[in-house]
């Protein structure tokens, strides 16, 4: 059986340490020597390369991961064995297992199917507004001066996006969110909640 590390061992019986947990630390269990995910969660086997299918590349920071999805529970819907999906590094529960790098992950910690190229749940994509050349009074900004403001276009929605809509304007939280490159573009992509304002 494999758990993530939050489960209790506080139970010593005949001298030997047991763990107590709830059904939802168990993550995956080993049968016949093969790994078998249970019913609510994928298996995702990690790539090292950031670039997919879907032309997705991620910048800034290494909290983003994309991997293949090997396997998965029967309650995983909307996604198939073989899609490469991005998620975010630090929601996975990471295993090692004979010699190759895998994640343990349900369908809520996945960012983005990089096979049809859509958010997933929650998730929108936004094209960021272009930052501001010159100030109000006619001061010229250099270009590594520049901040970039905290509104774009939504481009593209998760399918439990219900707050906002593709084409509206809005305004964001400014550390929220990863950047990426899409077929040579530059989105944000990030989740619904980190939403502040239908402009």
């Amino acid at each position: 059986v494999f758990f993530t590390n939050d489960a209790d061992y506080d139970i010593n019986v005949l001298e030997k340490d047991l763990y107590r947990m709830c059904i939802r630390n168990i993550i995956g269990i080993e049968r016949n020597g093969s790994l078998v995910c249970m019913t609510n969660k994928m298996l995702v086997q990690d790539v090292t390369e950031n670039i997919s299918r879907g032309g997705l590349i991620y910048r800034r920071n290494e909290r983003e991961r994309v991997g293949i999805v090997q396997m998965m529970g029967e309650e995983i819907k909307h996604i198939s064995i073989g899609s490469r999906v991005s998620y975010f590094n630090g929601l996975a529960s990471r295993l090692n297992y004979c010699g190759k790098e895998y994640s343990f992950l349900t369908l809520q910690e996945i960012n983005y199917n990089t096979m049809n190229g859509h958010p997933y749940l929650n998730r929108v994509l936004i094209e960021q507004d272009e930052a501001q050349g010159q100030t109000l009074s006619g001061l010229i900004i250099p270009d590594n001066a520049k901040e970039k403001p905290y509104t774009g276009i939504i481009v593209n929605i998760g399918p439990d996006v219900t707050i906002t809509s593709i084409g509206t304007k809005v305004m964001y939280h400014k550390n929220k969110g990863a950047e990426v490159v899409i077929d040579g573009k530059d989105y944000l992509l990030m989740m619904d909640r980190d939403l502040l304002y239908n402009l």
